[in-house]
């Protein structure tokens, strides 16, 4: 959107809001006095900038949300707020996000920090890799993976239970 903006304002307002990606990137709460001076100058300059801003901090609340309806009303009151913007960008967003509604409730009701995620996600990386060598059948990857998760790898113990375990276990 800033991209799309500087040009669209023309050369004057690209000097003037070359360099400000990472300021427009950061959260308002998180800024510098001089920043935030800095980035009120920019919006005074842009006004699609500043609204464009503006909704992106208010979509922040979303995560906030405990409760499914809650998830659902607060979007679609964020992008009934859309309409009236003539923000293209941001409309994209919106479809975006109510494409993915299902795994945004998802989110409300169980709240798993990505980075376990994360972490299952490489455990799954790094049995697939190992599967090439070691396992030949979808069964024993299941396995592999179920015991993974369960126990997680973190001292030399651990990784030698890992390598050396049953299984055939029902664990």
């Amino acid at each position: 959107m800033r991209r799309n903006e500087f040009f669209r304002a023309g050369a004057i307002m690209r000097k003037y809001g070359r360099g400000k990606r990472w300021l427009l990137l950061r959260r308002w709460k998180n800024l510098a006095r001089d920043k935030r001076r800095e980035q009120r100058d920019l919006f005074a300059v842009n006004r699609r900038l500043f609204k464009a801003y503006i909704l992106r901090e208010e979509l922040d609340r979303l995560w906030t949300y405990a409760t499914p309806a809650g998830v659902t009303n607060f979007l679609a009151g964020w992008i009934k707020a859309l309409r009236w913007q003539r923000l293209p960008e941001m409309q994209k967003l919106g479809a975006f996000l109510l494409r993915h509604i299902d795994g945004i409730t998802a989110y409300s009701r169980h709240r798993v920090r990505f980075g376990v995620v994360e972490g299952i996600d490489t455990t799954i990386k790094a049995i697939r890799a190992a599967r090439a060598w070691q396992m030949r059948d979808e069964q024993l990857l299941l396995l592999k993976l179920r015991w993974t998760t369960a126990n997680p790898i973190r001292t030399a113990t651990d990784l030698f239970r890992f390598l050396h375990q049953d299984l055939h276990s029902n664990r």
